[in-house]
C-alpha cells in the first residue's frame, strides 16, 4: 500500500506538467486566433470605411456638376433679361464658364463612380445637356442679335428651360441613389464593427475559461485543496460579474447616439461597480481644458489636473495607480487636495490614439481599489474609449454628408430638409438670398485659392452676426440662403447690415482681397411655398444686382 501512495504521488507532477502543458497551448492557439480575427476585423472595417469615402467623395462631385449647372441656367435667364448688348455677352460668357466647369465636374463624376444599373440614365443625362446647350447658344445668337426683342427668343428659352428642369430632376434622383449607397454602406460598417465586438468577447472569454480551468486542474494539493477551490470561486465570480457587466455594458453603449448618452452610461456603470468609491469622468474641453462630465459616488473635490497634456495617465497612455499622495512619485495635483489625502486611480481614455480624457477613482490613502476593481476600471475606461471613437466617427461622417466643405455650412439639400420642417410646422420666415459681388472677377485676377478664401471669410461673417436659431448654407458657387424663422422683413435687414458691416470688419484684419454681397429677402408669409420664397428673394437679389451692388432689396424697396 505504501508503494502504490508513493506512486501515485510521483504520477501528480508529469500529469500536471502535461496539463500544464496544453494548456498552454490552449492558450497560444486562442491568442493567435484573437490577433488573426483582429487583424482580419480591422482590414474589413478599413476597407468598408475607405469605400464610403469613396462615396462620399463621388456624391460631393455630382451635387457640384448640378450646382455649378443650376448656376449657369440662373446667370443666363439674368443675361437675357439685358437690354444692353454688351452687359447681355458678359453674362452670357459667365453663363458657358459656369456651364463648363459643371460639365468638367459630370465627366469627374462619370469617371470616379460605380455607374452600373444607371448607364441609361447617365446617357440620357449627357444628350438632354447637349440638347440645353445647343438650344442655349441658338437662343443667345438671337438675342445677341437684337437684345431688346425678347419675345423673338422667349418660345425657345421656355423650352431649354424645360429641358433643364428635367435634367435637374435626373440629378436629383442620382443624388437620392447616392445618398442611399451610403446610408447602406455606414450600416453595414456599424454591423461590422458589431460583429467584430462580438466576436473578440467570444475569443476573450474563451481565454477566460482556459485561465480558470488552469487554476482548478493545477491547484489539486491536499492540503490546499479548499482554499484553492474558495480562491476559484471568487475568481469565477468576479469574472461572470465582469463579463456580465462587459456584455451589459456593450449593449448600452451600442444603443447610446450621443456623447451625452454614453457618458450617462458609463456613470451609471461605475456608481453600480463600486458604490463606495468617488468615481468621475473628465473629458477634454475647448482650449485642452479637461473638465468633469460624470461623477458618481460620495462627494469628493474631483481631480485638479488642468489638462490632459499635465495628467501623467493621459500623457503616458496607461492606467496608474497612487497609493498615497505623500510618495515621491505620486501625481503632484493629490497632493494637496481640498478633502484631504487620498489613494486614487488614473485610467486614461482614447480617440484614435489621441488622448481625450481619464476616469479618475479614490479611495482611502493607502488603500486603493484592489485588482479585480482595477481590471474593472480598465474594462470601463476600453468600453468607453471604443464608444467614444464610434460615435465622433459617425458624427464626422454625417456632418460632412449634410456640409458643404470648404465653408462649413449646410448644403443646399440639408437647408431644404430644414427649411422643409418649417413648413410642416407652420413656422413663419424670411429667405435672405446672398451672392458675393463681382466673384468671377475676384477669382480671375487674384487666383482660385484667394475666391475659396473670401467663401470661407464670408460663411465666418455669416455664422459670427446672425441669431442663434437662424439657419445658413452654401446654395452654390459664390450664393448663400440663410433662413431666418419667426423673423420680421425689418428684423432680416438688420441681421443682413450686420453681415455687411462685419463683413467690411473681417476684411479688414485678412489679406483676402476685398468684396462686397448684395442681398435679396422675401418673407413666407407671401407664399407657402419654400421654392417661391426662394424664387422671390432671388428676383430682389437680381434687381440689387442690377442697382449697382453692395445692397438690399426686399419688397420695401423693390
Amino acid at each position: 500500500m505504501v508503494g502504490t501512495q508513493h506512486r501515485g504521488r510521483n504520477d501528480d507532477g508529469p500529469r500536471a506538467a502535461r496539463r500544464v502543458v496544453l494548456l498552454g497551448g490552449a492558450m497560444l492557439v486562442a491568442v493567435l486566433v484573437t490577433i488573426g480575427v483582429a487583424y482580419s476585423d480591422t482590414e474589413a472595417v478599413t476597407g468598408r470605411t475607405a469605400t464610403m469615402n469613396r462615396s462620399l467623395a463621388d456624391l460631393e462631385l455630382l451635387t457640384d456638376a448640378r450646382d455649378q449647372l443650376n448656376q449657369a441656367q440662373t446667370t443666363f435667364g439674368a443675361a437675357l433679361e439685358q437690354t444692353d448688348a454688351l452687359t447681355m455677352t458678359s453674362q452670357v460668357a459667365d453663363a458657358l464658364d459656369q456651364y463648363s466647369d459643371g460639365l468638367a465636374s459630370w465627366t469627374a463624376y462619370k469617371e470616379r463612380a460605380d455607374l452600373a444599373g444607371i448607364e441609361a440614365q447617365v446617357t440620357s443625362i449627357d444628350e438632354a445637356l447637349a440638347n440645353v446647350r445647343t438650344l442655349g447658344e441658338e437662343i443667345a445668337a438671337q438675342a445677341l442679335q437684337n437684345p431688346s426683342q425678347a419675345d423673338q427668343w422667349s418660345a425657345l428659352f421656355q423650352e431649354q428651360v424645360g429641358g433643364y428642369n428635367a435634367i435637374r430632376a435626373q440629378f436629383d434622383e442620382l443624388e437620392s441613389v447616392a445618398r442611399g449607397k451610403i446610408g447602406v454602406q455606414a450600416e453595414g460598417l456599424a454591423d461590422q464593427a458589431s460583429r467584430d465586438q462580438k466576436l473578440v468577447l467570444a475569443v476573450g472569454a474563451l481565454i477566460v475559461v482556459v485561465l480558470a480551468a488552469g487554476t482548478a486542474l493545477i491547484a489539486r494539493s491536499a492540503h490546499r485543496r479548499e482554499a484553492s477551490q474558495r480562491a476559484a470561486e471568487v475568481e469565477r465570480s468576479v469574472v461572470a460579474r465582469r463579463n456580465a457587466l462587459d456584455a451589459n455594458l456593450q449593449a448600452a453603449l451600442d444603443m447610446a447616439d450621443t456623447e451625452d448618452h454614453a457618458l450617462s452610461v458609463v456613470g451609471r456603470a461605475l456608481h453600480e461597480v463600486m458604490p463606495e468609491r468617488s468615481s468621475e469622468v473628465l473629458l477634454t474641453g475647448v482650449g485642452g481644458a479637461m473638465a468633469r462630465s460624470v461623477a458618481v459616488g460620495p462627494a469628493s473635490s474631483g481631480c485638479q489636473v488642468p489638462s490632459t497634456e499635465r495628467c501623467p495617465a493621459a500623457r503616458n497612455g496607461q492606467r496608474l495607480v497612487f497609493p498615497t499622495p505623500s510618495s515621491l512619485d505620486a501625481c503632484w495635483y493629490l497632493q494637496e487636495r481640498p478633502d484631504g489625502p487620498c489613494s486614487a486611480v488614473c485610467a486614461p481614455l482614447s480617440v484614435a490614439g489621441n488622448a481625450v480624457g481619464i476616469i479618475h477613482v479614490v479611495a482611502p490613502e493607502l488603500q486603493p481599489p484592489a485588482d479585480h476593481e482595477l481590471a474593472t476600471i480598465d474594462l470601463i475606461a476600453r468600453k468607453t474609449s471604443e464608444s467614444l471613437s464610434t460615435i465622433r466617427a459617425f458624427g464626422h461622417a454625417s456632418t460632412q454628408a449634410r456640409t458643404d466643405p470648404l465653408t462649413g455650412l449646410l448644403n443646399r439639400r440639408s437647408l431644404e430638409q430644414a427649411a422643409a420642417t418649417l413648413d410642416d410646422e407652420g413656422t413663419p420666415y424670411v429667405v435672405a438670398f446672398a451672392d458675393l459681388d463681382r466673384f468671377k472677377v475676384l477669382n480671375d485676377t487674384h487666383g482660385h485659392a484667394a475666391g475659396d478664401a473670401a467663401l470661407r471669410l464670408f460663411a465666418r461673417v455669416l455664422r459670427s452676426s446672425v441669431r442663434p436659431d437662424d439657419i445658413t448654407s452654401r446654395w452654390g458657387g459664390e450664393e448663400f440662403l440663410l433662413v431666418l424663422p419667426n423673423c420680421t422683413l425689418d428684423g432680416a435687414v438688420e441681421i443682413m447690415e450686420r453681415v455687411r458691416a462685419n463683413l467690411a470688419v473681417a476684411l479688414a484684419g485678412t489679406d483676402v482681397p476685398p468684396f462686397t454681397v448684395s442681398f435679396g429677402a422675401a418673407t413666407s408669409s407671401v407664399t407657402s411655398a419654400f421654392s417661391s420664397v426662394v424664387a422671390q428673394a432671388d428676383e430682389y437679389l437680381l434687381q440689387a444686382k442690377a442697382a449697382g451692388r453692395n445692397r438690399i432689396i426686399t419688397a420695401s424697396n423693390a
